[in-house]
């Protein structure tokens, strides 16, 4: 189910300075990436006229671990988030999505199977706004030359998704 809409945060500026962002790790540990504005910790700064930035974060892997997505999501006064899935899931090696051998139908329909799994028990979770690429996998599949890959045994998988997405009252990203 979704979040309870939130009500409009209200105009935040930050410093294109030298806050630090962060990143989740999906262990409960946040790792940082360099400059960037850092509105979590208060920064502040002259936006021009009229401009108003908002809050936001992608947050994959929600199913692995709940209770460090709510963590993440308690953590920050978002204005929006968008549910992904980027890895497979632990039982599979939690390897990240771009990094798998497609060189083989099969293997591609296992890591598909595995996405599917994920989305299904995403779609059910209270810490998305809009639900991110449903089809992201196939961005790396399509590469491989010789054995075209295709959606048609997920049509049913599919709808559900699409339906669940609707009735939790998400858009699609």
């Amino acid at each position: 189910m979704l979040r309870a809409p939130r009500p409009p945060a209200s105009p935040t500026c930050v410093p294109l300075t030298t806050a630090t962002c962060w990143i989740w790790t999906g262990t409960g540990h946040r790792a940082g990436l360099g400059p960037h504005p850092d509105p979590v910790s208060g920064g502040s700064g002259d936006c021009p006229a009229g401009v108003k930035l908002r809050l936001g974060l992608e947050l994959g892997g929600a199913p692995v671990d709940p209770d460090c997505a709510a963590a993440i999501l308690s953590g920050a006064d978002l204005d929006f988030v968008i549910g992904s899935i980027h890895n497979l899931s632990p039982a599979k090696g939690g390897k990240d999505f771009y990094f798998l051998d497609y060189t083989t139908p099969r293997a591609c329909y296992e890591a598909l199977d595995d996405y599917f799994d994920s989305l299904a028990q995403l779609v059910h979770l209270d810490c998305w706004d809009t639900m991110g690429h449903i089809i992201y996998p196939l961005r790396y599949m399509q590469q491989i030359p010789g054995h075209p890959v295709t959606l048609e045994r997920y049509q049913d998988r599919l709808r559900a998704l699409l339906t669940g997405v609707a009735q939790a009252g998400g858009p699609l990203r």
